[in-house]
């Protein structure tokens, strides 16, 4: 209530001193804590918590999925970028359930950020060169390899750990599902993969599969394009009302 009030501070001193004598991973306060500092934007205490979490468990991907995710939103997205690598190139079984799928989702998803929004150089900084890092860029796409021809990639992205989302993609006159799925919610991502013609007829609903809030929940829409010579990017924040259960993308 006092984070939903605006009163951070006295958000993060109330929940320390119930949670400080716990282990993030040791026990249900402190998890929540975990995920509850993310979903708030409070990306250092995120940041340090999940760092402590990589540290007691070096092997648990979601840890590391999870501390890039932190990473990002604190400015670091080179770091959040390497984490995500080490995870896609770990041992592993493949499927849609595989950590490694996640991780290459989400670096998709963090380039189109990229490529939507070009960084603008800091006070002092030399210029960038936007064409050489919009290749650059692309190629690092590219080499995610989650496209197998030409297709559209549509990835759904939210912070609040705690909530879960699933993406319905039909077409008007029918109710069966198009594209092929990966629900990396444990991480806060939903992805389909869809080929460029059903891409131009889908209609897209972002479906929340936890109990409706009574306030608003933010998501993150990224489509991305690849027509089997180039990559086209689009992203945008969506909201879901609060008590909603739906919303048409």
């Amino acid at each position: 209530m006092l984070a939903r009030a605006g009163h951070a501070e006295e958000a993060v001193r109330t929940y320390s001193r119930r949670s400080s004598s716990s282990i993030p991973t040791a026990s249900p306060p402190g998890a929540y804590w975990v995920t509850f500092t993310l979903g708030h934007s409070w990306y250092e205490p995120a940041y340090r918590q999940y760092k402590t979490i990589t540290e007691l468990d070096e092997k648990d991907p979601l840890g590391w999925l999870r501390l890039a995710a932190a990473a990002a939103g604190g400015g670091r997205v080179d770091e959040a970028l390497r984490l995500e690598r080490k995870v896609a190139g770990a041992q592993g079984t493949p499927g849609r359930n595989d950590p490694r799928r996640w991780a290459r989702l989400w670096s998709a998803a963090r380039i189109a950020r990229l490529l939507a929004n070009p960084e603008k150089p800091k006070p002092g900084q030399p210029a960038v060169d936007g064409a050489r890092r919009s290749a650059s860029l692309k190629r690092e796409l590219k080499e995610l390899s989650v496209f197998s021809g030409p297709g559209r990639l549509v990835v759904v992205t939210w912070q609040e750990l705690s909530e879960s989302f699933g993406l319905s993609v039909t077409l008007a006159d029918s109710e069966q599902g198009l594209g092929d799925a990966t629900d990396a919610s444990a991480v806060g991502l939903y992805a389909s993969l869809l080929t460029l013609g059903d891409a131009e007829r889908a209609h897209l609903t972002a479906q929340l599969r936890t109990e409706p809030r009574d306030h608003e929940l933010q998501l993150t829409l990224h489509l991305i394009t690849w027509n089997g010579k180039d990559f086209q990017v689009e992203v945008r924040p969506v909201k879901l009302p609060a008590r909603s259960t739906e919303l048409a993308l």
